[in-house]
């Protein structure tokens, strides 16, 4: 059995929506990326990953893939008939097996130990440039 026997494939459907705030998603994993599908007649859509500093076009038929547990963003500003986006992904929710009280794990240092603290030593984390 893996580190999370609590993982399910969902779908997340979004039509038409612009988010008011950055977020993380709650029900992702930590463990892996979630796919941004965006689909429609729609132009000058943004993601946006404001404590990062950057924010990046869409374009219909994009494939997005990030780490939305543990990255805040945030979809903004798109224009047209309508804006479909499908994020299929699968979550680790602390609700599934509440007699089990199965967590979702919200950070990698559990699973990774103290390698995870070394990497981040050895690599830390640079400035990344905006893109416009």
């Amino acid at each position: 059995m893996g580190i999370h026997s609590s993982h399910w494939p969902c779908v997340a459907v979004h039509a038409n929506q612009n988010a008011t705030k950055d977020h993380t998603d709650e029900k992702s994993s930590h463990l892996g990326f979630d796919n941004i599908l965006p689909f429609g007649e729609f132009h000058d859509g943004w993601l946006l990953f404001p404590r990062l500093g950057i924010h990046i076009p869409i374009y219909p038929g994009d494939i997005i893939l990030i780490r939305g547990a543990s990255l805040s963003h945030q979809a903004w500003g798109w224009q047209g008939k309508g804006r479909l986006v499908v994020v299929p992904f699968a979550f680790a929710d602390c609700h599934l097996f509440p007699v089990e009280h199965v967590g979702r794990i919200r950070h990698p240092t559990p699973i990774f130990g103290d390698q995870y603290s070394q990497v981040r030593r050895q690599c830390p984390t640079k400035v990344l440039p905006t893109f416009v």
